[in-house]
Protein backbone atom coordinates (compact mmCIF):
# COMPACT_ATOMS: atom_id res chain seq x y z
CA UNK A 1 0.00 0.00 0.00
CA UNK A 2 1.26 3.52 -1.00
CA UNK A 3 0.19 7.24 0.51
CA UNK A 4 -1.85 9.26 -1.70
CA UNK A 5 -0.48 12.62 -2.43
CA UNK A 6 -3.42 14.67 -1.84
CA UNK A 7 -4.33 12.96 1.54
CA UNK A 8 -3.46 16.07 4.03
CA UNK A 9 -5.13 17.81 6.91
CA UNK A 10 -6.99 20.04 4.43
CA UNK A 11 -8.65 16.80 2.78
CA UNK A 12 -12.86 17.57 3.24
CA UNK A 13 -13.73 14.13 0.73
CA UNK A 14 -12.49 11.06 -1.01
CA UNK A 15 -14.86 10.48 -4.14
CA UNK A 16 -13.79 7.37 -6.28
CA UNK A 17 -14.68 6.67 -9.41
CA UNK A 18 -15.09 3.83 -12.12
CA UNK A 19 -16.09 3.19 -15.82
CA UNK A 20 -16.32 -0.18 -17.11
CA UNK A 21 -16.97 -1.36 -20.29
CA UNK A 22 -17.89 -4.67 -21.63
CA UNK A 23 -19.64 -7.16 -24.17
CA UNK A 24 -20.35 -5.10 -27.80
CA UNK A 25 -19.23 -1.79 -26.68
CA UNK A 26 -15.74 -2.94 -25.82
CA UNK A 27 -13.88 -3.96 -23.10
CA UNK A 28 -11.48 -2.51 -20.19
CA UNK A 29 -11.63 -0.36 -16.40
CA UNK A 30 -10.73 2.93 -15.22
CA UNK A 31 -10.77 3.99 -11.69
CA UNK A 32 -9.56 6.90 -10.35
CA UNK A 33 -9.87 8.59 -6.51
CA UNK A 34 -10.34 12.13 -6.30
CA UNK A 35 -9.34 14.22 -2.89
CA UNK A 36 -12.01 17.18 -2.82
CA UNK A 37 -10.45 20.05 -0.22
CA UNK A 38 -14.07 22.81 -0.38
CA UNK A 39 -17.46 21.35 -0.18
CA UNK A 40 -19.55 21.14 -2.02
CA UNK A 41 -17.58 19.45 -4.22
CA UNK A 42 -18.75 19.04 -8.11
CA UNK A 43 -17.20 16.13 -10.15
CA UNK A 44 -18.25 17.10 -14.06
CA UNK A 45 -17.69 14.47 -16.21
CA UNK A 46 -20.71 12.16 -13.80
CA UNK A 47 -22.93 15.33 -13.08
CA UNK A 48 -21.95 14.60 -9.52
CA UNK A 49 -21.62 17.14 -6.37
CA UNK A 50 -21.15 16.49 -2.91
CA UNK A 51 -22.81 18.89 -0.86
CA UNK A 52 -22.17 18.22 2.15
CA UNK A 53 -20.84 15.48 4.88
CA UNK A 54 -21.74 15.19 8.43
CA UNK A 55 -20.22 14.56 11.68
CA UNK A 56 -21.98 11.13 12.02
CA UNK A 57 -20.78 10.20 8.26
CA UNK A 58 -24.39 11.56 6.75
CA UNK A 59 -23.73 12.53 2.98
CA UNK A 60 -25.54 14.62 0.99
CA UNK A 61 -25.00 14.33 -2.73
CA UNK A 62 -26.79 15.46 -5.93
CA UNK A 63 -26.58 13.29 -9.00
CA UNK A 64 -28.41 14.48 -12.08
CA UNK A 65 -30.44 17.06 -10.14
CA UNK A 66 -31.64 14.64 -7.70
CA UNK A 67 -30.82 14.83 -3.91
CA UNK A 68 -30.12 11.61 -2.21
CA UNK A 69 -28.91 11.20 1.40
CA UNK A 70 -26.80 8.33 2.23
CA UNK A 71 -26.02 7.54 6.04
CA UNK A 72 -22.27 6.05 6.54
CA UNK A 73 -22.52 2.44 4.97
CA UNK A 74 -25.12 3.03 3.08
CA UNK A 75 -25.57 2.66 -1.32
CA UNK A 76 -28.13 4.38 -3.94
CA UNK A 77 -27.81 3.04 -7.03
CA UNK A 78 -29.54 2.96 -10.57
CA UNK A 79 -29.49 0.52 -13.41
CA UNK A 80 -31.17 2.04 -16.84
CA UNK A 81 -30.77 1.00 -20.44
CA UNK A 82 -30.84 2.27 -23.98
CA UNK A 83 -30.67 1.50 -27.90
CA UNK A 84 -28.37 2.68 -29.87
CA UNK A 85 -27.05 2.51 -33.88
CA UNK A 86 -23.86 3.12 -33.91
CA UNK A 87 -23.20 1.97 -37.69
CA UNK A 88 -26.05 1.02 -40.31
CA UNK A 89 -28.99 -0.88 -38.92
CA UNK A 90 -26.77 -2.34 -36.16
CA UNK A 91 -28.37 -1.69 -32.83
CA UNK A 92 -26.42 -2.22 -29.36
CA UNK A 93 -28.40 -1.95 -26.18
CA UNK A 94 -26.44 -0.39 -23.38
CA UNK A 95 -27.05 -1.10 -19.99
CA UNK A 96 -25.72 1.92 -17.14
CA UNK A 97 -25.15 1.06 -13.97
CA UNK A 98 -25.00 3.99 -11.38
CA UNK A 99 -23.86 3.27 -7.84
CA UNK A 100 -23.23 5.62 -4.93
CA UNK A 101 -21.55 4.79 -1.73
CA UNK A 102 -20.90 6.59 1.32
CA UNK A 103 -18.09 4.39 2.97
CA UNK A 104 -18.49 6.98 6.05
CA UNK A 105 -15.74 8.80 7.79
CA UNK A 106 -12.25 7.05 7.67
CA UNK A 107 -9.10 8.15 9.40
CA UNK A 108 -6.56 10.07 6.62
CA UNK A 109 -4.02 7.86 7.52
CA UNK A 110 -5.75 4.72 6.52
CA UNK A 111 -6.68 6.24 3.14
CA UNK A 112 -4.28 4.67 1.32
CA UNK A 113 -3.88 2.82 -2.36
CA UNK A 114 -2.65 -0.60 -3.20
CA UNK A 115 0.62 -0.53 -4.83
CA UNK A 116 0.92 -1.35 -8.41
Amino acid sequence: MVSLNFVNQKLKVVLGTTNSLSGAAGSGRASFLHGAFELPYAYEIQSLKIVGVEADGMAYVEFEKRQITLKAGQEWGRISSTVETPVGTAKVKMTTTDTIVNHGIVEKSKIVAPKR
